[in-house]
This record gives C-alpha cells, structure tokens and sequence, in this order.
C-alpha cells in the first residue's frame, strides 16, 4: 500500500509540474502563433513581396536608379559596350509575356513600337533616363495609379541595329527588373521621354546620321499669283540614309480660299523622294501674302520637319494695250469698252471692284488712275446681264507716258469691294442713290451731274419766256419761249468735245430745239453768236445734228437710230472743216461744212419753244487724236 501512494504521490507530483509548464509556456506559445498568423496574412511570406527592388542589367549595359511608383517605372539606362547601337528603342515586358517566333516579347516588335520608347543613337558610355508610364507599358501591366506593394517582374528589352537602318533589325534582353510599387507617387523619374507628368531634361541629340533624321524642302520656296490663278511647287523629302524604307507624310496649313494637294501624299525617300504640291486660289481670295507650311511627318516616329512656301496673292487683271496711232500729250480721257460677261467670276454685281493703274509690278499695281463707268446699253450694269460697259479713264500724263508701251492694268478687286470715290465711280443714275458713286469731276475737265436742286458751281442760266428747274438732273422747259443753260467760263472747243447724256421729254424740232452747243456771245439770245449744236428729237427714234453755216444754215438729218433715251450726244469741233457728233456705244455721226475757225465759247444747254429736255450729266474731255479714240486691246492674265 505503501508503494502505492509512493507511486500516486509521484503521478502527481509531475502532473503539477506538466501544468506549471503549461501555464508557465503556453502564453508565450499562443501569442507567437497570433504573430505568424498575422504575418502571413500580410503576405510577409509571398516569395514576390520578398523580392528585392533590383534592375540586374546583362554585362555590358548599366541599370540603376530604379524607381516604382503610382505613375509607373523609371531607370537610368546605359551601356559600355564599346560599340554604337543605332536608332534604337527601349520596352518593357512583364514576365511571361507571350513571345514571337524570333524570340521577342510579340507585344513590340517593328509592327508595333507604339508603347516603345525612342533613345536613338545609343552610343558607349553614354546613360539615358527612361520613363516607363502605364501608356508606355505591356498593355496594362502596370496600371495608372498602382495601388502601393503592386509586385513588377519582368525585363528591360533593347531594339537596334548596328549600322543605320529605317527598323530595328535586332533585339536583346538587357536587363532584369524585380520591384514592387512603394507609394511615392512621384510625378517624374528624372527620365527624359515623357513618364508621369513630365521630365526633367531633353533628350540628347542624336547624332547627324541617326536613319529618321530627314529634311523638307519647297521649290520654288515663293510666288505671286493672281486670285484665282494656280501653281506648282515641288516638295522635297531628303535623308542622309539610303535604302531607308521609312515613309513621310505630307500635310500643310493655309487659309480656306486657297486649296492645296500633295502628288503623292507619302513618299519613302531613298535618300530622296518628291511630291508637287498643287496650289489653287479662288476669285475670292483676298490679295495679301500667305505663308503655307509644309510639314513631313515620319509615319514611324511621329518625328516632322518642315518648310514654308510663301504665296502672294494679287488681284487678277486685264492689260489694256493702247493704240493712239499719233502722239498724245496732257490729259486724255482713254474709253475702255468690254464685254462684262468675260470676266464675270472676277467682277461684283455692279462692276463696284474694277479699278486701273498705270503700272504693275510682281502682279502687284501701282499708280492707280481715275476711272468713271458711264453706263451699259441695258438699264444697269451688271456682271452677269450686261453685253457691253464704258469705263473712261483718266491718264493724267498722256498716253505716251503710260509705261510700258502704252499699256495700262484692269484690275479685279476682291469682290465685296465697292466704288470708291474719287478713285472709282459711276455716273449718277447708276447707283442706288443718285450721285452716291459719281466721281466724274475728278475724271473730266468740265463736269456736273446737277445733283440736289442748287445751280452747280461755274454754271448760270438766262430765261427768256422758258423755265429751268434743279431736282437730281437739270430740267430746262421751252413754254413758247427759250432758255439757256451755260458754263460760265469760255473754253477752246477746238480742243475738247461736249457730251450730254439727256431726254427729250415732249420736245418738238421746229428748227431751233437746239440741246447742246457752242456760243461765242453770252448766251442771252436766241442762236445769237451760235456755232454747231445737237438738236432736237421728233418721237424718241430720230436725232438730228444741226450744222450752221454762215450762208444758209444748212442742216444734217439721221434717222432710224433705236436707242431708247435717255441717251448721250457728242458734239465736237476740232478744225473749220471738221464737226463731229457721236452717239453712244460706238455709233457716230459726222459731217463736214465750211465753217468759220472759232475763239473760246460758251458751252451751253438751250432749249425753245414747246417741250422740255433733262440732263442728268454734262462733260468735257480731250480731243482724241485723228478725231478717233485710240483702240484698246484687252488680254486677261
């Protein structure tokens, strides 16, 4: 019994000191266990989060300063290899990337150098930056804004050629990469190509021969044309590298009136290759200089070159050769007749953009001129509906003094240009308020249009029985009695001739309706001192030009004239033997009496009798040479 409690006593004796252990040790147990199942569920014992943050670049090549943050990867990259790696390029690939048949990551080979990052000529010794972003990466592989502890594996890929070339030839593995993302959330790695948001030097420049340097040239680099006129130009594509497969496309910047084309379009130069480009213009395009930008853009690297073409733009025009057939000297009012449907794409609506120098320069006019539209045979003037338009100009110098061989220009202003006086004009009843255009007395040497309802400077007037009155156009009445209306200064009608452009109303010939004439006395009596004048109509269809003679005053009829009125009489009085009356648009009347040689006259506007007669215009001009104006010969350039 004795031996029994011996043995009990024993039992628990180390049952005591079992659970003295237990209790002693156990805490300490429970509390390493805790610990462990806490680091494991941080993935301490994730063999990728024990990787080290290491770029291990191959021999020969340098890879450090490796940076992983939220924006992406960064390295400084170099190489010491003692030779030359031309136009090359840098990826990236994750491990496990899917490779092609040659060994490469399929993701960047030559189809595809999108998400490549071009170094250039990589040269020994020489260390770049290189900023992987996630729109530089695998596809994805490393996402934007990488949530911190992302794990990278993978591998720095080289792309190159060893002389120049126009696509990498060759690829190399380069360095190996394990990082994981650490939270820095850097907007730069220091790197040169754009990671993050910026970086923080340019890249080095590549030497002369790197194959995608190329140059863009124009020729001729200018030109002057006229509005709506074309040309050519040949574009250039030059690079230093033969057998270079890269191709450039061509584009360009000008503005919407001037429309262009490359022929072709790309080209792959071998060192070289040309396009034309083709230039056109509009009628509308306003006159100016304009520079067009030609730009080359490599279709492989996004790298462009450029040149610039400048165009000059004038305003398209007529030369007018002139042809006095006797020499002219002082002023001379030069008639210029054309058929406005010629050139109706050039001209505005009411012929308002017409204007004439007397010299042109590079397409460019110079000395501009007076110039007045007298009128069409239609009731206005119009680009598209009128046969025919009278300018005169003014040539302040003569003829012969026009440069080169008496010619002058016809200029096309740009279409929305309007007449400007006193440069431009037109007579009175042309435009959309009376006299709102009229430059004539800039234009002629005697000039009124008797606008508003005031007697025009220099004129006066002698009533006898008749009535005059001043309403935008003088209106003389005869009321069995006569007037006169006459410019009050005497002029040398032999060296001028008098135009009229009148209606005849109701005016009856009975023989002394006479409209417009010469007087060598004050004009305060009837056909007192007279010397030739226009008469009268019978029923708007017959004009007659009455020619006095000293012996029998002896008088010309023409009938069967269809011009409807108003219409415009010429009378002019060059010699004792020579009158001349002209009706407008090229029909003339002549005859020739012995008459007197005649001093300064009057010019003067008479009427007598019944009826009345309105002039809306009265001028004065040289005498042509011969009688004749001198012919103009139109040649559109």
């Amino acid at each position: 019994m004795q031996s029994q409690r011996t043995i009990a006593k024993k039992i628990g004796s180390k049952a005591q000191s079992a659970m003295e252990y237990l209790m002693t040790y156990g805490w300490a147990i429970l509390i390493i266990a805790v610990v462990l199942a806490a680091l494991f569920e941080l993935g301490v014992f994730n063999g990728s989060n024990l990787a080290p943050q290491a770029c291990i670049a191959q021999a020969g090549f340098v890879c450090k300063s490796l940076v992983y943050t939220a924006n992406g990867i960064g390295i400084t990259f170099g190489q010491t290899t003692g030779r030359e790696y031309f136009d090359s390029f840098m990826f990236m690939a994750a491990d496990g990337e899917p490779l092609n048949s040659m060994g490469v990551p399929q993701n960047f080979t030559a189809n595809d150098l999108s998400k490549a990052l071009f170094i250039g000529n990589l040269l020994p010794g020489q260390t770049v930056g290189a900023d992987f972003n996630a729109s530089k990466f695998a596809y994805g592989q490393i996402p934007a804004n990488a949530p911190i502890g992302t794990p990278f594996a993978g591998y720095v890929w080289l792309g190159y050629c060893l002389s120049p070339c126009s696509a990498p030839t060759a690829y190399s593995k380069v360095a190996t990469i394990t990082a994981k993302e650490a939270g820095t959330n850097s907007a730069s790695f220091g790197g040169y190509f754009g990671g993050g948001s910026g970086s923080s030097s340019p890249p080095p420049a590549p030497p002369p021969a790197r194959q995608f340097s190329f140059t863009v040239s124009v020729s001729p680099t200018s030109n002057t044309i006229a509005a709506g006129q074309s040309t050519n130009a040949l574009v250039t594509i030059t690079t230093p590298i033969s057998n270079n497969a890269n191709v450039v496309t061509l584009s360009d910047t000008a503005p919407p009136t001037i429309t262009k084309a490359f022929s072709p379009l790309s080209c792959t130069p071998d060192p070289t290759c040309n396009s034309i480009l083709s230039i056109n213009t509009t009628a509308s395009a306003q006159p100016g200089s304009y520079q067009i930008t030609v730009t080359g853009t490599n279709a492989l690297t996004g790298a462009t070159s450029n040149a610039v073409y400048t165009l000059t733009v004038t305003s398209p025009y007529v030369q007018i050769t002139l042809n006095p057939g006797s020499t002219i000297s002082g002023t001379f009012q030069q008639e210029i007749t054309f058929n406005p449907s010629s050139y109706s794409s050039y001209e505005s609506g009411d012929l308002g953009n017409i204007r004439f120098y007397s010299s042109l320069t590079n397409g460019v006019p110079s000395g501009p001129l007076a110039s007045w539209l007298e009128g069409c045979p239609e009731t206005a003037c119009s680009n598209q509906s009128s046969s025919q338009a009278i300018f005169w100009v003014k040539l302040p110098n003569g003829e012969t003094q026009t440069a080169p061989g008496n010619t002058i220009y016809m200029v096309f202003e740009p279409l929305s240009t309007e007449f400007d006086v006193p440069i431009a004009g037109e007579a009175p009843q042309l435009s959309p308020r009376y006299a709102q255009y009229d430059n004539g007395a800039n234009v002629f040497n005697v000039y009124t249009d008797f606008s508003g309802s005031s007697v025009p400077s220099g004129w006066t007037y002698s009533a006898n029985g008749g009535g005059e009155s001043i309403n935008n156009g003088l209106t003389l009445t005869g009321n069995g009695g006569s007037i006169f209306f006459y410019y009050a200064t005497r002029l040398s009608p032999a060296g001028l001739m008098a135009d009229a452009y009148f209606y005849t109303g109701t005016a009856q010939y009975d023989g002394h309706d006479e409209l417009l004439g010469w007087n060598t006395q004050t004009p305060s009596g009837c056909c007192s001192g007279w010397w030739g004048w226009v008469d009268g109509v019978t029923s708007g269809l017959h004009q007659w030009v009455e020619f006095p003679t000293i012996s029998n005053g002896n008088t010309n009829q023409v009938s069967g004239s269809s011009y409807s009125y108003p219409i415009t009489v010429t009378l002019s009085w060059q010699s004792q033997t020579d009158l001349n009356g002209y009706y407008n648009y090229g029909n003339q009347l002549t005859s020739s009496n012995d008459i007197p040689n005649i001093g300064p006259s009057y010019l003067c506007l008479f009427i007598s009798s019944g009826g009345s007669v309105t002039f809306y215009w009265i001028r004065t001009r040289a005498y042509p040479p011969n009688g004749s104006m001198p012919g103009a010969s139109l040649n559109f350039v």
